[in-house]
């Protein structure tokens, strides 16, 4: 998961966020933390996310920034987070016209597309390419403890044949911990 914003732990206690802080250790630093999500809004009526607001983590600062805006419609409010996958070639030879998609479940709901690259790629040997997507959650509803996902990769080998790949991961929200998963 991306890191959207880094806060102290006296920033993370003491602010007034107006929902159930989720928030990670920074690691190496005790009293950091990292927020891997920001607010979002979308209007009740069209479900469109209000894109003319500024990047918010707090109640407050979503209700200035529609004030801001001057909207005078009901929204939802949305946690997002980007998800980044590094694709990497570790072969001796070019993977050609790379085709790549990622499923994604959780304990709510089956199996749906998160993700389909729109251009084929190329990968000389070593090489890396980046897959970004978005996902939003409700603000009122917990995360799920495990989210689970199927990345496949089809791409021509240095024979000019189709060859795929699966690759299964599964992030526990709990710890902000990837692993590799067998569903």
């Amino acid at each position: 998961m991306l890191r959207w914003k880094k806060i102290s732990k006296d920033e993370a206690v003491n602010t007034n966020w107006g929902y159930d802080l989720l928030v990670f250790g920074a690691g190496e630093l005790d009293d950091m933390y990292i927020l891997p999500y920001r607010l979002i809004v979308r209007d009740v009526i069209s479900n469109n996310i209000i894109t003319a607001i500024n990047s918010c983590y707090t109640i407050e600062e979503i209700q200035k920034e529609l004030k801001r805006i001057d909207f005078k419609g009901n929204v939802h409010v949305f946690k997002t987070f980007t998800v980044k996958f590094e694709l990497e070639n570790r072969g001796k030879t070019d993977a050609n016209d790379i085709e790549v998609k990622v499923m994604f479940k959780h304990d709510k709901i089956e199996w749906q597309e998160a993700f389909k690259s729109n251009a084929k790629i190329d990968l000389s040997a070593e090489q890396i390419s980046t897959v970004l997507f978005e996902f939003d959650f409700p603000l009122e509803i917990k995360l799920p403890n495990e989210m689970f996902y199927k990345i496949l990769i089809d791409y021509k080998n240095i024979h000019d044949k189709m060859s795929k790949k699966e690759i299964n991961a599964k992030w526990s929200s709990n710890d902000n911990y990837w692993s590799y998963s067998n569903k």
